[in-house]
């Protein structure tokens, strides 16, 4: 039994070729019941991305999160081996820690029981009275992999290695180094649309030149955008020149950038929800994180730049100015999703047309009907 109820005519129209091809109707984007059952069936049995591995730097480093309502945390224990567990107490399933820091053990606030970082349970006060042996108790740990600087993990113990799926873009993004780049600045907002409306907009930069008329218009033009075949991988990529205004202001390019390299950003997901963006200075990451709720988001904006650069005596003036093109971009992406979320919800929306400037979301929602089995 499934709750995904899409009419053939539908069905057939999503997969047309680009140049004929209509989105998904709204039910992909509003229907709880749709939306778990592509939690189940999707989520569950896909890459997710966690942390950036600056983030887990040092042993002792955590992240703390839900994964579309799931409690996880990754870990780097005393040897420095990274792990990524679950976040839920063994004794009465409170939750252990929260956020990001820095700890020599996991211990749960509930009842003191303590978990070494590689999740054995290492104490657990006052349980001496009863039948309990502690070395058989340990948080379940999930398959994580490590893409250019980017923490993945999986609830699905069988799914195939990431790395070799999006081969042809690493291929695309290896000279900005993104695993030797650290975070900057960051943003955090709670939104209420879905994950899919979210990630379409990041996609594609059709609606630049309306939404961001003076930022991104000005640094990275819709006019100038080649979204690229993915050759079938599970992601999507556009090359986005840069105008030659914008390059003028670059002062320092990530050094390993050739000439060509810092002509043009990029807009880039890992499908589901990686969501990533290159300039010639510095790097945007977006973390998408589902809740239980098909139409609320926890999102982050990570902004990273060179090492070297964060360790100089100009960041602080640079984090100033990305957090302010930051905040702009985001409030008006958030006023459009939020006007676009409206508008799926109403009796009258029907799927609609694309333009060739968002192949970026066409491939995104085959993708999506791949992973669901439906053709």
């Amino acid at each position: 039994m499934t709750a995904i109820d899409v009419s053939p005519a539908d069905l057939a129209a999503a997969r047309e070729p680009i140049a004929t091809a209509t989105t998904l109707p709204p039910s992909f984007y509003t229907d709880q019941a749709v939306y778990d059952e592509i939690v189940d069936r999707v989520f569950r049995h896909s890459w997710l991305p966690v942390a950036h591995v600056s983030q887990l730097a040092n042993p002792g480093d955590y992240v703390a999160l839900e994964m579309a309502g799931e409690p996880i945390v990754a870990t780097v224990d005393r040897d420095g081996d990274m792990h990524v567990l679950s976040n839920v107490c063994r004794h009465r399933w409170a939750s252990i820690v929260e956020g990001r820091g820095s700890a020599p053990a996991l211990q749960c606030p509930y009842h003191l029981w303590t978990y070494s970082l590689d999740g054995r349970l290492s104490g657990a006060p006052r349980m001496d009275r009863v039948d309990f042996d502690k070395s058989g108790c340990r948080l379940p740990e999930y398959r994580h992999e490590v893409w250019n600087g980017f923490v993945f993990m999986t609830f699905d113990p069988g799914i195939e290695p990431l790395a070799p799926q999006i081969a042809g873009l690493d291929a695309m993004v290896s000279s900005w180094r993104l695993d030797e780049l650290v975070v900057s600045a960051t943003l955090s907002e709670t939104a209420d649309w879905s994950w899919n409306a979210m990630v379409d907009n990041w996609a594609e930069n059709y609606h630049v030149a309306s939404v961001h008329p003076d930022s991104l218009e000005q640094m990275t033009p819709a006019s100038l955008t080649e979204p690229l075949d993915n050759g079938g991988e599970p992601w999507c990529y556009a090359r986005i020149g840069n105008t030659l205004e914008y390059q003028a202001t670059i002062d320092r390019p990530i050094s390993t950038l050739d000439t060509d390299q810092t002509t043009y950003s990029a807009a880039g997901v890992v499908f589901p929800l990686l969501c990533f963006f290159t300039f010639p200075d510095m790097a945007a990451w977006l973390h998408v994180r589902p809740t239980r709720r098909v139409d609320e988001l926890d999102i982050e904006l990570f902004l990273l730049v060179e090492r070297e650069l964060a360790e100089s005596e100009y960041i602080e003036q640079i984090r100033e100015a990305q957090l302010e093109l930051g905040r702009s971009v985001w409030e008006q992406d958030a006023e459009m999703c939020r006007r676009s979320y409206a508008g799926l919800r109403s009796a009258s929306a029907r799927p609609a047309r694309l333009s060739h400037l968002e192949l970026s979301v066409w491939q995104t929602q085959n993708w999506l009907l791949d992973a669901l089995g439906l053709d």
